[in-house]
């Protein structure tokens, strides 16, 4: 919930949350709340687990009617996860633990319902459960972390920007990789709440790099569906760069095709306003979609991104050399800087730059590196300080 509203008004409507739960509790009954939109609701002298799913009822209930604010209608839903004691756990922690299973199962289901906790869980349904509670804990506790792939220009050799690409450090090795949660981000709705922090966390890191004097040129953010179609989105970017001290111009956002093509009032208006920032706007994984450049002409872009799967063809592929080709083409003449991703040799270095590509990414110049190798390769003296240059051979 917190995450789809601007700074300060989720404050706000978490107090009349509060005040729909003192309509809905018993004056015996804890509310207890657990961090950002969660809350623990301890019901004692209960006679039957149909007393725990009347009060769940009422709570669903209670949020049938959308919240008001700043002239807005707010639909807060309650996803609810229901343990008994001692039917479900031996302690208050093992109770609490299978209670937040249980809301995980809720959401899984779809949201704006309860679940009970039931020991027959399937190991699926429980490491589902279990993924989502602590990838919303990390979320919270800022666990996360940005590492930055860096993009030159093919011509000059220079530092054109850096595309973030979150990590989750603290996590398993089969979890920490984005491949393996951010589907499951998408799946579960907490790519809004992610990607929210991944924009915040870029944010600082740009006002960081700004005070130590490194030219990064740009930080590329990767938006969801989820994030685009929210209209608050705009305002919680206006926010967040006020909060940092940086203006517009130091990011970009990348979107892909589908999302514009598929735009509704609430994406364009988003897409106007943060254009209006500054904040430069990039198509990513051109020519997987079904759009074309023509459609996309009536929206304020900066860049196109070739995507990797054409990219990995030039030099030995006809069909993926013409197609990169011809957008090249097209992309400049409507006056959009191409951005060319996963170069990984000299051969399609050397057509990307006989094609007037003018920037790359790729593994043939950098991975992602966490804040400090990005200083320690690129802002060191060895480099040129500010004027990062790298010897970009097409061979």
């Amino acid at each position: 919930m917190s995450q789809n509203l601007s700074r300060g008004s989720d404050t706000l409507v978490l107090q009349r949350v509060v005040q729909r739960f003192k309509r809905v509790f018993r004056l015996e009954d804890t509310v207890i709340r657990f961090g950002g939109d969660e809350f623990v609701v301890i019901a004692e002298d209960l006679s039957t687990p149909a007393d725990a799913e009347k009060i769940a009822g009422h709570v669903l209930d209670a949020f049938t009617a959308p919240v008001s604010l700043e002239n807005i209608d707010l639909v807060v839903t309650a996803s609810i996860g229901i343990a008994l004691f001692p039917l479900d756990a031996r302690d208050g922690s093992e109770l609490l633990r299978h209670a937040d299973s249980a809301m995980y199962l809720s959401k899984a289901a779809g949201r704006n319902q309860y679940s009970f906790y039931t020991q027959d869980l399937g190991s699926e349904a429980l490491e589902y459960v279990e993924l989502g509670s602590l990838l919303s804990r990390a979320i919270a506790n800022r666990e996360l972390a940005l590492h930055y792939q860096p993009q030159f220009y093919l011509q000059s050799g220079e530092l054109a920007g850096v595309e973030a690409l979150v990590r989750w450090p603290g996590a398993g090795p089969e979890r920490r990789h984005p491949g393996a949660f951010i589907p499951f981000a998408e799946l579960s709705g907490l790519i809004e709440p992610l990607g929210l922090w991944v924009i915040d966390e870029a944010c600082r890191q740009a006002a960081e790099w700004q005070r130590e004097g490194f030219s990064f040129g740009r930080i590329a953010v990767n938006l969801s569906s989820r994030q685009l179609n929210n209209v608050q989105l705009w305002r919680q970017v206006r926010d967040l760069l006020d909060q940092h001290g940086i203006d517009g111009s130091r990011l970009e956002f990348e979107i892909t095709e589908s999302m514009v093509v598929q735009e509704g009032g609430t994406v364009h208006g988003n897409i106007e306003a943060l254009a209006s920032m500054g904040i430069s706007l990039a198509i990513d994984d051109f020519g997987t979609g079904h759009s074309s450049l023509v459609n996309l002409k009536r929206f304020p872009l900066s860049r196109l991104k070739i995507d990797r799967s054409f990219v990995d063809g030039l030099g030995s592929d006809p069909n993926d050399e013409a197609i990169a080709g011809a957008t090249i083409a097209l992309a400049r003449a409507l006056g959009l800087e191409v951005v060319a991703e996963g170069v990984e040799s000299g051969e399609q270095a050397a057509f990307l730059r006989q094609q007037g590509c003018q920037v790359v990414q790729g593994f043939r110049y950098a991975r992602p590196l966490d804040p400090d190798e990005l200083l320690q390769h690129f802002a060191a003296p060895v480099w040129g300080g500010n004027g990062v240059r790298l010897a970009l051979d097409a061979s």
